[in-house]
């Protein structure tokens, strides 16, 4: 099979050797698929950016520093975000991103930073809330609470006089698209209404190659014992690290497969350079990212020493050229490679990198995840079943209060 698929912002071109896919015709299957299960409901809720705005100017009004506070997963893709997209836009306020579990990075911030000069934003998740909230009141800044109207953090907001902004309550594994996103990307400055147009636009336009992805990796089980995403920079080497875990728990059970990211380097020692090379690469989906926007800019300038040395010679090939030239030549030799060996893969091709472009991206991941839940009766829309085991972890905090 091989398709491709034209859109503003992402192009998905499928280069799959014939009698990969588990069903014979595939764009008839997709739309079956299409017209028997629901549509994935991630672009419903109304967000209210107005009164986000608002809150937003009032939060931030005399905060020199601001402290993010949420579960690992948040923290990393909203810090992938500001690195790309907001690092230069705000130069008044200093910005940091802790885990929970980051006792060390908590505990020197808190030694470090004037408390009257900061805040700290606490963005949990519904069944997050307990936990984040524990760990709020051990440090010395003013707190900020996100959460739902009927919740111990809208209870412990009330009771405290804290600073909160009421939420619906939202899908665990699909925050993206809310309220946790938004306060902090609204905090630094970047457009939040182009990227929620970007990820409703992705949500309606990428629904069909969401699909496709899910039957490539089949029903219950599949060719494939990788899935490697290759990116050409750091931002989408990050980015799509954010989302691992999602695809990965899309896919769990039997002969699930495993989920990962190479930049080109990696990629060319672990498959084209390894003994197991050949036999590896034909059990991997390889998808391959690329950015065809806008020139870096960026251009080679060699010493005049340095030209007149035959050692390096072959750098006369990139004479007053653009870096991009050279990352192009190698996506263009990796493609022939794989075309070569007739190895599966997608390229995902982005005309712009844009944030909303971005959230066309994260709209993918989204609906391919859900997908490939359903192929395999796992319903990712409903909260993990966690609420056990902090029973036992309470339980025994009880059992050692007692024993003192």
């Amino acid at each position: 099979m091989e398709s491709k698929k034209k859109r503003k912002g992402i192009e998905l071109s499928f280069h799959i050797p014939p009698g990969v896919f588990p069903c014979g015709n595939v764009q008839r299957e997709v739309t079956r698929l299409k017209e028997s299960l629901p549509q994935p409901p991630f672009g419903e809720r109304i967000i209210p950016f107005e009164r986000l705005v608002s809150f937003c100017r009032a939060l931030l009004h005399s905060a020199t520093n601001v402290v993010f506070l949420g579960k690992n997963e948040v923290m990393f893709f909203l810090e992938t975000l500001y690195r790309g997209y907001a690092w230069n836009l705000e130069k008044r306020r200093s910005y940091y991103f802790c885990s929970d579990t980051d006792v060390y990075q908590l505990t020197w911030l808190s030694r470090h930073l004037v408390p009257q000069e900061t805040i700290c934003v606490i963005l949990p998740r519904k069944i997050e809330e307990f936990q984040l909230l524990t760990i709020t009141f051990s440090l010395p800044w003013k707190a900020v609470l996100l959460g739902s109207t009927h919740g111990v953090v809208a209870e412990v907001a009330r009771n405290a006089f804290l600073s909160f902004f009421p939420m619906e309550e939202g899908y665990y594994h699909f925050w993206h698209r809310g309220e946790l996103a938004y306060l902090p990307l609204l905090s630094w400055g970047v457009n939040v209404q182009e990227f929620d147009r970007g990820l409703n636009r992705g949500y309606h336009l990428l629904q069909e190659e969401a699909i496709a992805l899910a039957l490539l990796l089949g029903r219950e089980q599949t060719m494939f014992k990788e899935i490697c995403f290759v990116v050409d920079n750091h931002f989408f080497l990050s980015l799509l690290t954010a989302f691992l875990s999602l695809l990965e728990k899309s896919c769990q059970g039997e002969n699930a497969p495993l989920f990962t990211v190479k930049d080109f380097f990696a990629l060319r020692d672990i498959y084209c350079e390894s003994p197991l090379g050949e036999e590896k690469i034909h059990s991997t989906l390889f998808v391959l990212f690329h950015n065809e926007g806008k020139s870096s800019g960026l251009h080679f300038h060699f010493p005049p020493e340095l030209k007149r040395d035959l050692f390096f010679e072959e750098w006369q090939l990139l004479k007053r050229s653009c870096i991009d030239r050279f990352v192009e030549a190698e996506i263009s030799t990796l493609h022939s490679f794989l075309r070569g060996e007739h190895v599966s893969s997608v390229d995902v091709s982005l005309q712009d990198t844009d944030i909303a472009t971005i959230g066309q991206l994260i709209a993918l991941f989204h609906q391919w995840a859900c997908y490939n839940g359903w192929l395999r009766g796992l319903d990712l829309l409903s909260d993990p079943p966690i609420i056990h085991f902090e029973h036992l972890v309470r339980s025994r905090l009880r059992k050692e209060e007692t024993r003192r």
